[in-house]
């Protein structure tokens, strides 16, 4: 008596994920947009926010563009760093004139883009 020992075929796994699967992945990339999106908005919101206030002109601009911090306030700090640092009044002065130009470089460069960006408006 011969046996019969058919066995059927083990079903083969679906290269397309089930629908489970499928649901937890979409769920996954729209929290992923969700968060990127809303990071992107916190991040940009402050800065153009930042940008309306200080429109007021060129000075309340640059103001803005420094922390809000006038340039009397900004020069007393660069000072300070300076004098804790160990730097003789020569190298003091040296480096306020380098700094004085590179920054009356940078605020014409700002204020020729600005003029720029209305001149297309």
């Amino acid at each position: 008596m011969a046996r019969d020992t058919t066995t059927e075929p083990t079903p083969t796994p679906s290269s397309r994920p089930n629908r489970k699967h499928r649901l937890v992945r979409a769920s996954a990339l729209a929290v992923a947009i969700a968060f990127g999106t809303a990071t992107t908005f916190m991040a940009v919101a402050s800065s153009a926010q930042a940008l309306a206030t200080h429109s007021g002109g060129h000075d309340s601009f640059m103001a803005g563009m420094h922390g809000g911090h006038s340039p009397d306030e900004m020069h007393a700090h660069f000072d300070k760093v300076l004098t804790e640092a160990g730097a003789s009044n020569a190298q003091k002065q040296q480096i306020h004139t380098i700094m004085k130009d590179a920054m009356n470089a940078e605020h014409a460069d700002m204020q020729s883009f600005h003029d720029s960006c209305s001149d297309e408006l």
